[in-house]
């Protein structure tokens, strides 16, 4: 299990399918990679079952009284960087 560390950019290739982010070329090198690396369709299912299981997590909005101090807190930064 968790095979994803062994090649990054291979990761993030996936990941980048997975959103459907790649380009025609991408999508044919994720088929041909899944069609003959072992490695890389290990990798792919580790990353998708992630992606499953995030897809059905519920997301609560946060609350407005939280989002305000967050805005706050941004804007008084920005103001004393000005300074």
């Amino acid at each position: 299990l968790w095979t994803f560390n062994v090649r990054p950019q291979e990761n993030n290739l996936i990941i980048l399918f997975l959103y459907g982010e790649t380009s025609k070329s991408e999508n044919i090198l994720v088929a041909d990679k899944l069609a003959s690396d072992i490695i890389f369709c290990d990798i792919y299912n580790e990353l998708r079952a992630v992606y499953n299981a995030l897809d059905s997590v519920k997301m609560r909005s946060p609350n407005s009284s939280s989002v305000q101090i967050i805005l706050n807190h941004s804007k008084s930064i920005a103001l004393e960087q000005m300074m």
